[in-house]
């Protein structure tokens, strides 16, 4: 299946992806013939190229079956991923979506500026599609077109402000002012149906968001991974089970991220809900919350207003800073009438976010299951 006179049928390459029985290879470099040195050896160097193999023979890449999406863009491709007879082509600062439904006629599709990665570790498969991430969002391709997922039915999850100051910059040096180096990070928990987002690969602490896919919700994570050093990528093994390993530091074996509740302190807030209606005020009469658990005596709740988020200004819930009573029977869900302290402070107010704080341990069988809400819309003046 090679031409005659082919001149090269190995090149080396930095991403790979494997669709419809043929290996194609990305950011190539492979033997000029037509280089004047003659029978000089001399390497070429592609970063915009992809070449694709015969069928069934990944080892084999002629030269001939280059294939470029765009030349001499100042970009070059960094990873290479399949969906749907589709591949993903990566480059730093845009995707390709390559049409492979004719094998034998790959067509440029479609192009997305600024959803480019700066690594592979930025890029990851699930059942539901193609899951990326980069300074401007995370981004889920499913086959028919690409959704930032921070973004719901018109409306901003996450603000710009904040993911900027938890996605870095990407460097080949230290970012002192935000104390971070190198390049996002995303994983695929397959049983649990959520993407983990984390904000560096050298990150010293695991700051991470995780996405529910099913429910299109963000939870923001602080200390979770307990990194401290630089580690490789998120992979999963043949259980679907998410682990990665530390490339520096201290080696060790493969760490893996558990579900599994432990004992601990908490901290858990909110985001901060208008109900849909930013600009109107609210009166809010009372906070239902269904829960599990014992020993919560130290379980502080309370709640702050038009997104406040310091703990000086946070008010308490029936004169009470640790509203939530022990459970006798943990396995068992409890209901808890939550109702505002002093009834002004929680009157014409646009948003509230509820905060839950430990200062000592909770034990592991504490669970909230819904927080409800009743509230009345305050004419408009």
């Amino acid at each position: 299946g090679i031409k005659f006179g082919e001149f090269s049928t190995y090149c080396t390459y930095k991403t790979a992806t494997i669709l419809n029985n043929r290996l194609y290879a990305g950011n190539i470099a492979h033997l000029d013939s037509n280089h004047p040195r003659g029978e000089v050896e001399h390497w070429r160097f592609r970063p915009d190229a992809m070449v694709k193999s015969p069928p069934q023979a990944y080892d084999i890449l002629p030269i001939s079956n280059i294939i470029e999406a765009s030349v001499g863009d100042g970009d070059e491709i960094t990873c290479l991923e399949n969906y749907a007879d589709r591949i993903l082509q990566f480059k730093m600062y845009k995707m390709h979506i390559i049409n492979c439904a004719e094998q034998e006629n790959e067509f440029l599709e479609d192009t997305h500026m600024y959803k480019g990665v700066w690594s592979p570790a930025a890029v990851c498969k699930t059942d539901f599609g193609i899951a990326w991430v980069n300074k401007h969002g995370c981004y889920l391709y499913d086959g028919k077109q690409v959704k930032n997922l921070l973004e719901k039915k018109g409306k901003r999850l996450i603000k710009e402000s904040t993911w900027n100051t938890f996605i870095p910059e990407v460097s080949n040096s230290y970012d002192e002012a935000k104390g971070k180096l190198g390049a996002p990070m995303i994983g695929y928990l397959p049983k649990e149906r959520k993407l983990l987002v984390l904000d560096s690969c050298y990150n010293h602490d695991g700051e991470i968001y995780m996405y529910n896919i099913i429910t299109e919700g963000w939870v923001r994570h602080f200390n979770r991974l307990n990194v401290g050093y630089q580690i490789s990528g998120f992979q999963n093994d043949w259980n679907g089970d998410l682990y990665w390993r530390y490339a520096t530091g201290s080696a060790g074996s493969d760490k893996y991220w558990s579900e599994t509740p432990s004992t601990s302190t908490v901290s858990f807030r909110t985001k901060d809900i208008d109900f849909g209606l930013p600009a109107v005020r609210k009166k809010i009469y009372k906070v239902y919350v269904t829960y599990k658990g014992t020993s919560l005596s130290t379980l502080y709740v309370r709640y702050a207003v038009n997104g406040e988020n310091v703990q000086s200004a946070m008010y308490e819930f029936n004169s009470d800073t640790t509203p939530l009573a022990d459970h006798s029977d943990a396995s068992k869900w409890a209901v808890a009438e939550l109702t505002p302290t002093t009834s002004s402070e929680a009157n014409n107010i646009y948003s509230i976010a509820v905060d839950f704080y430990s200062a000592s341990s909770i034990d592991s069988n504490f669970e909230i299951n819904d927080i409800s809400f009743v509230y009345r819309v305050k004419n408009i003046k």
